[in-house]
């Protein structure tokens, strides 16, 4: 839910009005002394620098509001490779929406073939802020070495963050309230019965080499993180270039599935899906359906329906060859009734 604050006061927060809902904030201890936590989230979305997509009576029907895109053209003499360095910048009725072909991604911000982030072209985004749009938040398109980081995406219809670039480094941003777009605005457009798009708070699946750290998802009507793992073969993370950075303390909370992958989502052959914290997944902590072993360890699951489900497939039944497939799952805390379960 979005508030306003009347007072701060080093960590309390006074606010103008009462909360609507509850929200979890506790740190638990089990018997052996081992602890997890639940807490809900606190950003701050309002900035001094904003760009407002411009008000008109059909806004919201239509969703049609501004965007930034920074991409190349060129003309009869030269090539033109754009950059920009975003910081501290607040997006408000932003993104049109069904326009999310990657060579179109009509999203609140998008960087689409602008190449190699280097000393020339040196682009980013952080710590801004992306509310109340009209289609996917943050997207990535043929960049290598994009930076995102510490931004609160809140109110998308698709993705919060979709990364489809190289090396892309996505840390420390709070994703909350990911919306599925076949029911958005369902009274007016109706409800989009053939969508079976897994809309995901973080889609990453389709990126080469991604660093995922540090990075919360509350509150997806799909998925939280919708990925296809990390290299676990060392020749693969070396000709990947993907050798030192790994993937660490990322959360989802409040979502259906909070890690997915389908059969097409394989960094062959084997992937690795480590240190995430997932609660209050209705459906699945962990849904993993592809053609890779699976490694996963230092995953923490709390009240999901089921925490982890994974379908290793292939080789075909009738190719009548064997696979040698394999699933591991090494220290993690799986909890299936917390202590403040009351659903």
């Amino acid at each position: 839910e979005t508030l306003t604050l009347d007072a701060v006061s080093g960590n309390t927060l006074t606010l103008t009005e009462a909360v609507a809902y509850r929200h979890l904030g506790e740190t638990y201890t089990l018997a052996d002394g081992t602890q997890y936590t639940m807490a809900a989230s606190v950003g701050r979305l309002t900035r001094n620098v904003k760009i407002i997509g411009g008000d008109y009576a059909d806004l919201v029907k239509e969703s049609f509001g501004g965007r930034v895109l920074v991409s190349r053209y060129a003309d009869e003499q030269r090539e033109y490779i754009g950059y920009a360095r975003i910081s501290n910048t607040e997006f408000y009725h932003t993104g049109q929406l069904g326009w999310t072909d990657s060579y179109d991604p009509r999203y609140s911000m998008a960087y689409v073939d602008t190449g190699e982030v280097n000393s020339i072209r040196p682009s980013y985004f952080r710590k801004n802020t992306i509310h109340d749009g009209f289609s996917p938040g943050i997207g990535s398109f043929g960049t290598d070495g994009l930076e995102i980081e510490d931004n609160i995406v809140h109110h998308t219809v698709g993705e919060g963050i979709n990364d489809e670039g190289e090396n892309t480094k996505i840390r420390r941003n709070l994703v909350a309230l990911t919306i599925w777009p076949g029911d958005w605005m369902w009274e007016d457009r109706g409800v989009e019965e053939s969508n079976i798009d897994w809309t995901a708070g973080i889609k990453a699946n389709k990126a080469r080499s991604p660093v995922l750290q540090g990075n919360v998802v509350a509150g997806s009507e799909k998925a939280g993180y919708h990925v296809d793992g990390e290299p676990g073969d060392p020749a693969v993370r070396r000709r990947r270039r993907q050798v030192s950075d790994e993937w660490s303390d990322n959360e989802a909370h409040g979502v259906l599935i909070g890690v997915l992958a389908f059969k097409d989502d394989c960094v062959a052959p084997t992937a690795k899906v480590r240190d995430f914290t997932i609660w209050k997944a209705y459906d699945y902590g962990v849904y993993w359906q592809t053609r890779c072993n699976l490694e996963m360890s230092d995953l923490t699951i709390v009240d999901a329906q089921l925490a982890i489900f994974d379908m290793v497939i292939g080789p075909s039944p009738l190719s009548h060859q064997p696979g040698n497939k394999y699933s591991k799952l090494q220290d993690s805390l799986i909890i299936g009734r917390s202590e403040d379960f009351d659903c």
